[in-house]
């Protein structure tokens, strides 16, 4: 794993591993930096784009938003702590981590999440 983890690094992954490696090693940091680079590059692919070809990627990338949804209740069902939590969210989807890691924080329980995920399409 460290051979690999150093490979990422030195390649395009060198921000998110750089970023994770002090909370986080071996495949567990591998796995993020991996998530978080795609996110990222969703994110950028979807900015140049417009028209149906938005729409089209967009409603492709709507199953990531929900996975986020399902991995946050999932979480808050098994009373697991917010970090646990946002490390299997993945803002490849139409919203940011941010968002995701504010809904996680705000939420102590399953009804809290579902209420403070209102404001958003899901």
């Amino acid at each position: 794993t460290h051979e690999i983890t150093r490979f990422l690094g030195e390649s395009q992954y060198n921000k998110e591993i750089t970023g994770l490696g002090l909370s986080c090693t071996g495949f567990e940091l591998i796995e993020l930096a991996l998530n978080r680079n795609i996110g990222e590059v969703y994110h950028q692919i979807l900015s140049y784009c417009d028209g149906d070809l938005y729409k089209m990627l967009s409603a492709y990338l709507q199953r990531e938003d929900i996975w986020n949804i399902k991995a946050i209740l999932r979480g808050k069902s098994y009373n697991a702590k917010p970090d646990e939590i946002m490390k299997a969210v993945r803002s490849a989807g139409k919203y940011s981590e941010e968002y995701w890691k504010e809904i996680v924080q705000k939420s102590k329980t399953i009804s809290e999440t579902i209420d403070n995920l209102k404001g958003n399409e899901y």
